[in-house]
């Protein structure tokens, strides 16, 4: 999911969806994006059998080392870290 798919499917240019997003929300898309991705890899990780890296392609990142410092960013742990911490 990108900004220009959301905007073609709204029919909107994707600066303006941008402006909207921002104004409306107090957030950019792309920020808005990975918490609401991050929210369900949290909610996916409780399950001790999916791997870090199915998690990631599951929420929409194809790059694990990626998703681990989006992960970490919002959450303050690594996914590794999280996982420890639900036991």
């Amino acid at each position: 999911m990108t900004l220009e798919s959301v905007a073609k499917e709204v029919y909107v240019t994707p600066a303006y969806l941008s402006i909207l997003f921002k104004r409306e929300l107090k957030i950019n898309f792309v920020d808005y994006l990975h918490k609401i991705r991050i929210q369900k890899a949290q909610e996916l990780m409780k399950n001790q059998n999916l791997k870090t890296y199915q998690v990631a392609n599951m929420v929409g990142f194809s790059d694990e080392k990626y998703f681990s410092q989006v992960f970490k960013k919002y959450t303050g742990l690594t996914p590794s870290q999280f996982r420890e911490s639900l036991l």
